[in-house]
């Protein structure tokens, strides 16, 4: 009897491998595999090479490089269970990806956007650009986050309960970030005052009881409780840009999540700080992901390559 794709997968995940699995990561695999399996009704018919060229059609290469690497546990699951005879993977390269650069927001640019934003857009910039939260992570950030007598935000999971919704941050990881004095004080005089009895202090009084009165929620508006986020940043930088001269103007390609990138780029430059510490600030499960900052040529670096050309700008200085 042939197994369906539809019928690997619902196994799957009532196993303890699948369990031990992130909630994010168990939801994006039912995503894949539903569409897996519009093109794939039975597990032995899988072609990956025809499923990465499906992808292609609509996903950039490193998506479909993770998306290859997030499905193939499930068929090499499979494969112990006795389901299929051999591992549809094997010999199947991942597409190579070039580094990209890592765009970093001026200082000007942080400052114009601050300007023009109200009190909750200024502290999710703050916490992104200074703490390095994720998007997820700032909009789920409460008051009990907050040590401010050690100057310390915790990033960390909530219990389901009458004043929080369960959240996992990525990776599972708890983890200790640092509460500049712009922000330490942004949340005493105007982020405190303004709650009215709820924990979350880059949520509004509205979008919070909305999103009490809709609980239990489900995975997705956990993660993102404010569905309507990238419009209103799009019109912040929108507005900064009237404040900022020409070459300074910032590109609405940009993205809150470059916010976070600028503040990680910030902690390599520390020479205090080492690659395993800015590991542990940013929360990546992998050094190689904070190696990719220290390898990413910058503004900085190219200025101070400079120093090397002649005076002139013609003539390479003497080694």
């Amino acid at each position: 009897m042939r197994l369906s794709t539809n019928n690997l997968v619902s196994e799957y995940m009532q196993t303890a491998e699948s369990m031990d699995l992130a909630e994010s990561t168990r939801e994006a695999k039912v995503r894949l595999f539903e569409e897996i399996e519009r093109l794939f009704e039975y597990v032995d018919e899988f072609d990956v090479n025809k499923y990465q060229l499906y992808l292609l059609k609509t996903r950039k290469k490193v998506s479909v490089n993770s998306y290859v690497k997030m499905v193939r546990p499930i068929y090499k699951w499979a494969i112990r269970q006795g389901w299929i005879a051999s591992d549809p993977f094997e010999g199947v390269r991942k597409f190579r990806v070039p580094l990209e650069r890592i765009h970093v927001y001026k200082p000007c640019q942080i400052e114009a956007m601050l300007a023009v934003s109200n009190d909750i857009w200024q502290a999710r910039i703050l916490a992104a650009v200074t703490a390095g939260a994720r998007r997820s992570e700032v909009l789920n950030l409460t008051l009990d986050d907050i040590n401010f007598d050690d100057c310390e935000i915790a990033i960390q999971p909530k219990r389901d309960t009458a004043e929080t919704w369960e959240y996992w941050p990525k990776n599972k990881k708890y983890r200790i970030v640092p509460l500049v004095p712009m922000f330490y004080n942004l949340i005493v005089s105007k982020i405190i005052p303004s709650l009215k009895g709820q924990q979350y202090l880059t949520l509004s009084e509205k979008r919070h009881w909305t999103l009490q009165r809709q609980r239990p929620l489900n995975y997705r508006r956990r993660i993102n409780p404010d569905e309507n986020f990238n419009k209103p940043f799009k019109r912040i930088i929108e507005r900064a840009n009237t404040l900022l001269p020409s070459l300074d103007r910032i590109s609405l390609n940009r993205t809150f999540h470059d916010l976070r990138r600028t503040c990680i780029t910030h902690w390599t430059q520390n020479p205090k700080l080492s690659p395993q510490e800015v590991q542990l600030l940013a929360g990546h499960a992998d050094i190689k992901t904070t190696m990719e900052y220290y390898a990413a040529v910058r503004d900085d670096v190219c200025r101070r390559a400079q120093t090397s050309i002649g005076a002139a700008g013609n003539d390479p200085a003497t080694s």
